[in-house]
């Protein structure tokens, strides 16, 4: 082997290790308090990037030192529970016929609305109604008024239980098949918080149902276009000056997530025992605090039968999953995916179907 040659492998080890550095930094970044670190909520969004430089450096080493080949499949194996997490792959599953279907769905306010041109039904509730969701976990929709005894309450015939909280403004709501007998508060934060409703199926067989509209990082359009800048032109002045004011909105609400999480944790500890199904929009990844605190001991339906990276907000350069579904050991979860069928808000609706665990 020449110098250059050896001079080009001896980069190209260093820069795989500083990948798989990065990469570890990123999927430990769950592990910390972002009250206390606020940027490993950034090191966490950014698990995508780091997981892409390995991949790449992997083919690099393959032309200049594939000696050196196992540094970046080492770095992989060590956090393949957070690429898994992150992007999982499961064979299909068919749910079984008697699993109750549920559906977490952040409307934008039904949709501005989005609404049928012809019967001016809301394009929401029609969807709901098709899809025959047994309880639809809903995240900021308008408060409950004229509109919905109009075009919602009269489509919605097979969840035609209905409940929610109003913050600010902003209702979190669950529509249900079954019976909705009480609802509580878990945490507010402005115009985001976290609800349990309970539902019962039949006397004896009562599920609690968590949901979530954690704080947003409330990025504005404006934002948004920087971030697209930061994506595709990271050096200009315009990327540099707006990085700043994304990097501190994601820090904030990444801390106030963080403060939510843990009052959702506890309440779900209080009730351990009970059939539970946690969801909602979490506004993080599943590579956070949050995601971590709030799934602990439960099971995340679309990492265990979901396949792929299920993007579930759809604007702009921001390609995630910030939409989650968990359920307690008393539930077996089937056939989990994110349907980006239905256009009428900045989120998909992420669906899973869950079988009652016989004892």
């Amino acid at each position: 082997m020449g110098n250059k040659q050896r001079a080009k492998a001896g980069w190209a080890e260093v820069a795989a290790w500083i990948c798989v550095l990065l990469l570890w930094a990123s999927a430990a970044s769950a592990y910390i308090d972002p009250r206390i670190f606020g940027f490993a909520a950034v090191m966490g969004l950014a698990f995508p990037v780091f997981l892409g430089l390995v991949g790449l450096i992997t083919v690099v080493l393959l032309f200049f030192a594939r000696q050196k080949i196992w540094i970046p499949l080492v770095g992989l194996a060590v956090c393949f529970g957070a690429v898994r997490r992150y992007c999982p792959f499961n064979f299909k599953s068919t749910p079984p016929k008697t699993a109750i279907k549920v559906i977490s769905y952040n409307t934008l306010f039904l949709g501005g609305p989005c609404e049928d041109p012809t019967t001016g039904d809301n394009n929401v509730a029609l969807y709901l109604e098709l899809q025959k969701a047994d309880i639809a976990c809903l995240q900021e929709v308008p408060s409950f008024d004229g509109y919905y005894e109009q075009h919602v309450f009269p489509v919605m015939k097979h969840a035609k239980y209905h409940d929610g909280i109003l913050f600010n403004g902003v209702f979190i709501a669950m529509f249900s098949h079954y019976p909705i007998v009480r609802h509580e508060l878990i945490c507010q934060d402005e115009g985001n918080g976290s609800v349990a409703f309970w539902t019962v199926r039949a006397p004896g067989d009562t599920i609690l149902v968590i949901n979530n509209h954690l704080k947003s990082i409330g990025l504005s359009r404006q934002d948004r276009e920087e971030f697209k800048e930061m994506v595709h032109a990271p050096e200009s002045k315009i990327s540099r000056q707006g990085s700043k004011t994304i990097l501190s909105k994601i820090t904030h609400a990444a801390a106030a997530r963080a403060a939510m999480a843990d009052k959702v944790a506890a309440f779900i500890d209080r009730h351990r025992g009970t059939p539970m199904i946690v969801c909602g929009d979490f506004n993080d990844t599943s590579i956070s605090y949050a995601y971590r605190r709030v799934g602990k001991d439960l099971t995340d339906a679309y990492v265990s039968t979901g396949r792929g990276f299920g993007r579930s907000f759809n604007r702009d350069a921001i390609f995630v999953r910030i939409d989650q579904m968990f359920c307690s050991e008393e539930f077996t979860p089937y056939a989990a995916y994110v349907d980006s069928r239905i256009k009428c808000s900045d989120h998909y609706p992420i669906v899973a179907y869950f079988e009652p665990t016989k004892k």
